[in-house]
């Protein structure tokens, strides 16, 4: 079952809630502040602004992440892989 998170009203699964720059860093394992200057140098994962707000999607993160592995993949994560697909 998906989390689902309640917002003015309305209920979104989590993954399509945008997050803040918080939330997102909780996700990542960094600080807001070190997200803050990975955009200022046009890096980073990828971001919205509504405004003067700037958020993050969940799978934005992911795959940012997912581009700096260093490394192959385990034989475990292997094997994980192929039961998901």
């Amino acid at each position: 079952m998906t989390p689902r998170v309640r917002w003015t009203g309305f209920t979104f699964p989590l993954e399509e809630r945008f997050l803040t720059s918080k939330e997102a860093g909780d996700v990542l394992g960094m600080s807001p502040r070190t997200l803050d200057r990975y955009r200022s140098k046009k890096g980073g994962p990828a971001y919205y602004k509504f405004g003067s707000k700037v958020r993050y999607k969940t799978e934005d993160l992911h795959a940012w992440a997912a581009e700096r592995r260093v490394g192959e993949p385990t034989k475990r994560e292997v094997q994980a892989d192929s039961v998901k697909d």
